[in-house]
């Protein structure tokens, strides 16, 4: 959804993806438009500052703590804060050791921690092309920890569990298990964030 009060914005966007990409209006999805645009004007600051500490809390805790490597653009440079992983609320893990993005993917997925596979720039004798099967990293995501009401000192148990997962410490269905009672923490009724 693209939302405006700009007559001119409006009509360009609407002269590139009408007829073509859009052919109609799927009402339904209002409502949930607008409570999601009220979260966003009531708490999206909040929100968004909380998702990019968690974020770099996690990377910290699993580059610093459980010795998994961080693709970290800030760091490399020289240029940016050491403390600093990410603008936003997603990192990427450097899996290369474990197998490259689609195994650890998958291997992580079997303890219930969601990722997805993702490239990022390296060296050309390392690269491997876009959407490859041998992606160098997998990405995480904090906004659903952030919203259940996880904060920064949530974060180093993330990191054991991914940690326990990527370094065989426990098989992945044992994790998952533990994965599961950490969420049952942070029941529904803990929802941050929302109206």
């Amino acid at each position: 959804f693209v939302l405006t009060d700009d007559d001119e914005i409006f009509d360009r966007i609407q002269r590139v993806v009408f007829p073509g990409l859009t052919a109609n209006t799927n009402l339904s999805r209002f409502p949930w438009l607008c409570v999601s645009t009220a979260d966003l004007i009531s708490f999206g600051q909040d929100y968004a500052s909380t998702c990019v500490a968690n974020a770099n809390r996690l990377a910290k805790e699993l580059c610093d703590e459980q010795g998994i490597p961080m693709f970290t653009p800030h760091r490399q440079k020289g240029n940016g804060d050491c403390k600093r992983f990410t603008d936003s609320h997603i990192i990427t893990m450097d899996v290369r050791l474990f197998g490259g993005g689609a195994t650890a993917a998958k291997l992580l997925e079997r303890a219930n921690i969601l990722t997805s596979p993702i490239d990022f720039p390296q060296p050309a004798k390392h690269a491997t092309g876009y959407g490859s099967t041998t992606s160098p990293g997998v990405r995480l995501a904090v906004q659903d920890l952030t919203r259940r009401g996880m904060g920064a000192a949530d974060m180093a148990e993330v990191a054991r569990l991914v940690a326990d997962v990527m370094h065989k410490r426990h098989e992945p269905e044992v994790v998952k298990e533990r994965c599961i009672e950490m969420r049952m923490r942070f029941g529904d009724e803990g929802i941050r964030f929302v109206h």
